[in-house]
Order: C-alpha cells, then sequence, then structure tokens
C-alpha cells in the first residue's frame, strides 16, 4: 500500500475535511477547520490493505493539529463497523475505494496487531475474541479476549502522552490500580498504540446513575427510599478520585496556586470551540477574580476529562481511569490546575444524566412531568453531596484544596460552569455543514 505514489494521499485529503468536523474529539471549532495536508503514510498489512496516515490539519488563525490514523482501504465497508468511522471513498489507480479506520473492524484491528505487536497476539485468536469500545474517543481501543486494551492513539505530540504517563504514576504511588503499558508501538518518536491489561469493569458510573434515576423515575419515590438508592456509592468515588488526586500531587509535586494562569487555561479550551464567534464577556470577569484570589489551595496534574463514563466499578472499588483527555492539546492536559476541576467535571456530569434520563420519561402531562423535575433536582442535589462527601472524606486532599468552606464551595463552581460552557460550544458555534 505505497499510497503516497498512486494519488491515494490528495484524495484522502479531500475527504478528511468533512469527516473531521464530524468528529466530538476535534479539540477546535469544526467552523474553523480549512483543510487537511496528508504527511506520510505507510503500510502495515498489505492484505486486508492497512496503513498509518499521518495528517496535518489547519485551522483558521494560522493554527495547525497533527493527528494520526490506522485505516483501511476496501472495496466497501463492512457491515459490523461504526458509521462515524468511515472517512469516504478515495480514488486509487483509477479504482473507487473505501477509507475508514482500521480500529472499528475486528479483522482489520486484529492484522494491525499481529504486525505491530506479533508476539501478543496468538496465532490462534479470531476476529470474534476483539471488542470495539464505543466510538467517539479520542483514540480508538479495542479490548482483546476482555484480557488486553489496545489503544491507536490519534493526537500526535512530542509531549508524554497523559494516558501513559498518569497511570505509571499511580502505579508508582499504589494508587488506583490502572494497569501502566505493558508495550507500545512509537512512529517518529510518539507512542502511537499503546498496550495494557484491561479493567475487569463491572460497571461504569453511567450505567450506575442510570439505573438508579430509570428506578427512581418508576417508583417515584424520593431518592433516599428509592430502591436503588447510589449514595454509598457516589462515596465511594468521591474518594477514589480524592485518593488519585492525592498520588498525582504526590508523584508530580503540588505548586501553590496561580489563579491568573488558571484563568487562562479554562478559556483556552472555550475560544477555541468559540471560534471568535462567542463572547465571554462574563466568564473573563469571573476568572479576573482568580487572579487577585488569596484561598485557592494548590495546583496539581489532574486526570482532565473526569466524567461518569471515565470512573469505573472493579474489584478493587470505584477508579477513574482513561487519562488521554477529550482532544485537548497535551500541552493543556499536562498543566497543573486546582483538584477541583476534575471534581466540577464529574458534578457537570451528574447534573446531565440527571437532565438526560428526565427527557426520556417526559409525558404530555404537567403535572407529572413536574413531578419528575422535582425527583431529578432532588436526585442530583444528594448524590453530589455524597460525591463530595466521599472525597473530603480522604484527609490528605485537604492540603491540596482552600481552606475555606466558602471558597472551596465558590471555585467549585467557577469550574462547573467552564465545563457547562466547554459541553454547549460544539452544539452553538456555526458550523459550514449546517
Amino acid at each position: 500500500m505505497q499510497v503516497i505514489d498512486s494519488g491515494f494521499a490528495a484524495s484522502l485529503a479531500r475527504v478528511l475535511p468533512g469527516w473531521l468536523r464530524r468528529q466530538t474529539w476535534l479539540s477546535r471549532s469544526a467552523a474553523t477547520l480549512l483543510g487537511v495536508e496528508v504527511l506520510d503514510t505507510e503500510t502495515i498489512v498489505r492484505d486486508p490493505a492497512i496503513g498509518w496516515v499521518d495528517v496535518r490539519a489547519m485551522f483558521g488563525g494560522g493554527v495547525a493539529e497533527r493527528y494520526r490514523l490506522i485505516v483501511a482501504v476496501r472495496t466497501e465497508v463492512p457491515s459490523d463497523i461504526d458509521p462515524d468511522a468511515v472517512i469516504g471513498e478515495v480514488e486509487v489507480d483509477g479504482r473507487t475505494l473505501v477509507v475508514f479506520e482500521a480500529m472499528a473492524w475486528r479483522a482489520g484491528a486484529l492484522s494491525a496487531i499481529r504486525a505491530l505487536m506479533p508476539h501478543v497476539v496468538d496465532t490462534a485468536v479470531a476476529p470474534d475474541a476483539l471488542t470495539v469500545l464505543p466510538w467517539g474517543g479520542i483514540s480508538p481501543t479495542v479490548l482483546i479476549d476482555v484480557r488486553w486494551e489496545i489503544k491507536a492513539h490519534r493526537q500526535v505530540s512530542d509531549l508524554p502522552n497523559p494516558d501513559v504517563e498518569l497511570p505509571a504514576a499511580m502505579a508508582r504511588a499504589e494508587v488506583g490500580r490502572v494497569a501502566p503499558i505493558a508495550e507500545q508501538v512509537t512512529r517518529n518518536g510518539q507512542v502511537a498504540l499503546a498496550l495494557r491489561s484491561s479493567l475487569r469493569i463491572r460497571q461504569d458510573g453511567l450505567d450506575l446513575v442510570a439505573a438508579s434515576l430509570r428506578q427512581l423515575f418508576e417508583a417515584r419515590v424520593p431518592p433516599r427510599l428509592a430502591r436503588n438508592d447510589v449514595a454509598d456509592e457516589m462515596e465511594q468515588i468521591g474518594r477514589g478520585v480524592a485518593e488519585m488526586h492525592v498520588a498525582l500531587a504526590t508523584t508530580f509535586e503540588s505548586e501553590p496556586a496561580d489563579g491568573g494562569a488558571w484563568a487562562e487555561l479554562l478559556l483556552a479550551p472555550l475560544h477555541r470551540l468559540g471560534s471568535g464567534r462567542i463572547r465571554f464577556d462574563r466568564l473573563e470577569g469571573v476568572l479576573q477574580r482568580l487572579q487577585g484570589a488569596e484561598d485557592l489551595g494548590r495546583s496539581i496534574r489532574t486526570h482532565g476529562n473526569l466524567h461518569l463514563g471515565n470512573v469505573a466499578q472493579t474489584m478493587q472499588g470505584w477508579i477513574p481511569h482513561n487519562f488521554e483527555g477529550d482532544g485537548r492539546p497535551y500541552s493543556e492536559l499536562r498543566q497543573n490546575v486546582s483538584p477541583l476541576r476534575d471534581l466540577g467535571r464529574l458534578v457537570v456530569s451528574l447534573g446531565r444524566a440527571a437532565r438526560t434520563m428526565t427527557e426520556h420519561y417526559l409525558e404530555d402531562d404537567f403535572e407529572r412531568n413536574r413531578e419528575l423535575d422535582v425527583l431529578a433536582d432532588s436526585w442530583e442535589e444528594r448524590v453530589v453531596s455524597h460525591l463530595v462527601g466521599g472525597y473530603t472524606s480522604v484527609d490528605e486532599v485537604h492540603r491540596l484544596l482552600p481552606a475555606g468552606r466558602e471558597a472551596r464551595d465558590a471555585l467549585l463552581r467557577v469550574f462547573e460552569l467552564e465545563h457547562q460552557l466547554t459541553n454547549v460550544m460544539p452544539e452553538t458555534h456555526e458550523s459550514p455543514w449546517g
């Protein structure tokens, strides 16, 4: 698959912008994507045709981001892959072929893994032994025999990958039990493919709260009386997050808080996603107050993308995992910030879960819908209270937080607001595809 010489690169560069604009992990406003340049290709497997493709995406303002894909080229799309993984049709030597991400195709993923990590996968392993995890994150992920997790890292950076760096740090601190990388494949000096033992997940946070809210809305009783009350689990999740923060603060060392640097860090993704079309005067005014604040706690490395889908129940309890972020540049993910930013993201995630589940149960009855809203608000207040209670039950975490209760609450609200705005940016910015 010497695709550069066959016109593949130019053809692929024409279809990539449309595909990229549909990706939720794109770190910048899709409306500002100007074009894509294919930098390099390299064959991994010839039959089926699978290879590396390194690209540069150009955005308005002279900004560029690099991405690395493992793609398959075939006459047709296999029936069992996620449509979001289909990049588009290309012309190769006068033939029309389709390009899609190989890690979304079990047979293709198995072929690529066998070629890149030949001693990892037994020759007897069949494609049916692979599980393709849900698409949409920054790194396509597959499980092999439920024992191994393999990630193909799309984001290209000369900085260390947080999803490699942070689990190793936590393993040294004996916290969380997220396995460090067992083997990796590098390309041009960056980690491109990483293998680790998979977490034996019983359920994740989304499954937990969905079951709780479903039972609550069907029973229509106060949350504390519901059969599937999750207050205890929320406390466990809170403790797990606090233990992670203590471990990261110890391993990477905490720093004195810098409110001005925090303000710039919080505004960076909003300006990227808002693409100059949305004004943040009010938020900027709020964040400017951080610059002169004295009681802010410490600044540490954080998870970076903590939400219900990234906390899991394992044999060791509830732990955070999946540290690669949401598509933001590694330079941002690796900047120190208050641990309350992670907690604020988790709080917002709980509120979004409550609102989403409520919408599924709405009826053409104002009174019954009002009852659902009251139940959802009560549930959210209860689970957030227990989450924060579990978090603050870890004594060592208090040295990282503002000393005063009022300062803690105010700072947590700032991070909640920041994350709420980040969530709605992709839904509000002008989009060239309508």
